[in-house]
């Protein structure tokens, strides 16, 4: 709703991260996918360029590449997943520093996303948001072998954040970032 009727809202709100000193800032469009809004495209556009002038602050910023399918959701992939992430990257595509694919739920959707991002704009500037669920779990040393700058955990408790990684990461990261945020 702020972003179609009170963008000033918006706007302020970056603006006091941006005082307090954040240097990295998430367009706000986690929640705009096909499934939730027609316009979901328009929106997506609106969020990326309220964040443009912060570029011009000595901020970074990050793209979000929501899930296509319901958060945590491991479905299989699709045209119309494909057709999502082609649209999205082209539209962030040099409006932003990095890529934040969030909460992924699977290595096959990290993959195939990975794979249209460095499609449409190979940067290498890609961050994978891992979900520390069953299938991360299995699949972990794959995550390690992504082309991608970075790998995080999210959307977990601390206990659950630092079990996920000493049982799947530590020590297995060369020369890629690593970080958590926990969030519950």
């Amino acid at each position: 709703y702020a972003l179609s009727s009170d963008r000033k809202l918006i706007e302020n709100l970056y603006d006091g991260y941006s005082s307090i000193g954040c240097k990295y800032l998430t367009t706000c469009n986690y929640g705009f996918k096909p499934s939730r809004q027609a316009n979901w495209l328009e929106l997506t556009k609106k969020a990326v360029d309220i964040m443009q002038p912060f570029r011009n602050k000595d901020k970074y910023i990050f793209g979000c590449v929501p899930p296509f399918f319901n958060s945590y959701a491991t479905t299989n992939i699709n045209t119309e997943f494909c057709e999502f992430y082609k649209q999205l990257v082209a539209l962030l595509k040099g409006n932003v520093d990095y890529y934040l694919v969030e909460t992924v739920a699977s290595y096959d959707h990290a993959e195939k996303i990975v794979e249209i991002i460095n499609s449409i704009d190979n940067s290498g500037r890609i961050i994978i948001s891992l979900y520390p669920n069953d299938n991360n779990q299995v699949d972990s040393h794959k995550f390690t072998q992504l082309d991608v700058y970075g790998l995080f955990i999210n959307c977990c408790d601390f206990e659950t954040m630092k079990n996920f990684y000493l049982n799947h990461f530590h020590n297995k990261l060369e020369g890629k970032q690593f970080g958590f945020c926990c969030n519950k």
